[in-house]
Order: structure tokens, then C-alpha cells, then sequence
């Protein structure tokens, strides 16, 4: 019995020593790993391209703002149809670019994931048999690609989240401005 359990004891030192630790990196994301990922998603133009989608979605969400306030003070036309006309007119141009953003963010991340795993697979299967595929556990393998891929979605929702915020905070404080001009001087204090 003692021998039978020294060569489990042997077996299981050959199976650790075949398989090995995942190596992980720790620390920020270099810029060049995002730099990629637009590329992937199509390329700078198409980043510059949502810029403007979401610059025009704020311009038009600013527009009936500001467009309402106009109304209630009544500098605008007397006639409350033409007005609401208008404010919902530009709240709904608003809408459009917003859905258009999406439909070209999803697009785009769908876009890479697909490529990104295309060669993720590429990379798998020319990897050396002896060298990779003996060692590596294949359910470490799929649970990286599935956990990475899962990730990289979150992340470009996360940016375009934050873009979108920051042109929304730029937007008030352009239109709050245009009614109380002195709060600019404010901005390097608070920032």
C-alpha cells in the first residue's frame, strides 16, 4: 500500500511539473493596447467618426435646452406649437445621433472581438504541441479567451461611457456659461 501510494505521489509530481503556473501582468494597460483595439474596431477614422456623432448628440440635446428656456421666457415665437415643434424636433435629432453612436460602438467592439478572436485561435493553433498545448490546461485556455474577450467588451462600453459623459459636462458647462459667463473664471479653481 505504501507503494502504491508513492507512485500517486510520483504521478502527481510529473502532472504539476507538466503543468505550469499562468503567468499574469500586473499594472496599468499600455496606450498602444487601446491604440490596437481602435484600430480593430476601424481605425482612426471611425474614432473621430464617433466623436462627431457624440458632438452633434450634444449639440442637439444642448439645442433643446437651451431652445426650452427660450420658450419659457418667451423670445421665441408666440405660437406654442411652433415651439414645442422645434424642442421635440431637436430632442429627437438627439435620440438619433445617440442611436447611431451605439449602433456604431457595438458594431465596432463586435468588429474586434471578432478579429481579436480569429487570432486568438491562429495563434492556438500554430502554437507547438510539446511546448504549449501538453502544458497548458485546456480549460486555462478557453477561460482566458472567453474572460478576455468578456473584458475587452466592458472596457470600450466603459470609454464610450466616459466620453459621452465628458462631452455631457462639457455641453453644461458651455450652455451654463452662456447665461452666467463669469463661472469660466470657476473652472481652473474646481478642476
Amino acid at each position: 500500500e505504501e507503494e502504491n501510494q508513492r507512485k500517486i505521489e510520483l504521478d502527481k509530481e510529473k502532472i504539476n511539473k507538466l503543468i505550469q503556473n499562468e503567468d499574469k501582468e500586473v499594472g496599468e494597460v499600455k496606450m498602444s493596447v487601446y491604440k490596437d483595439y481602435i484600430e480593430y474596431m476601424g481605425g482612426t477614422g471611425w474614432f473621430i467618426f464617433i466623436l462627431v456623432i457624440m458632438i452633434l448628440w450634444q449639440c442637439f440635446k444642448i439645442g433643446g435646452d437651451l431652445w426650452m428656456t427660450l420658450w419659457m421666457d418667451k423670445t421665441v415665437f408666440d405660437n406654442d406649437y411652433i415651439n414645442f415643434g422645434i424642442y421635440a424636433g431637436l430632442l429627437l435629432f438627439s435620440n438619433v445621433f445617440i442611436y447611431i453612436r451605439l449602433k456604431i460602438l457595438v458594431n465596432g467592439t463586435f468588429k474586434m472581438c471578432n478579429r481579436l478572436h480569429t487570432e486568438m485561435l491562429g495563434a492556438l493553433a500554430h502554437a507547438p504541441i510539446n511546448l504549449y498545448h501538453d502544458i497548458e490546461p485546456k480549460g486555462r485556455i478557453l477561460n482566458r479567451m472567453s474572460k478576455d474577450l468578456e473584458y475587452i467588451i466592458y472596457i470600450m462600453f466603459s470609454i464610450g461611457t466616459v466620453l459621452a459623459n465628458l462631452l455631457g459636462l462639457i455641453g453644461v458647462i458651455g450652455l451654463t456659461s452662456y447665461y452666467i459667463y463669469y463661472l469660466l473664471f470657476f473652472i481652473p479653481i474646481i478642476a
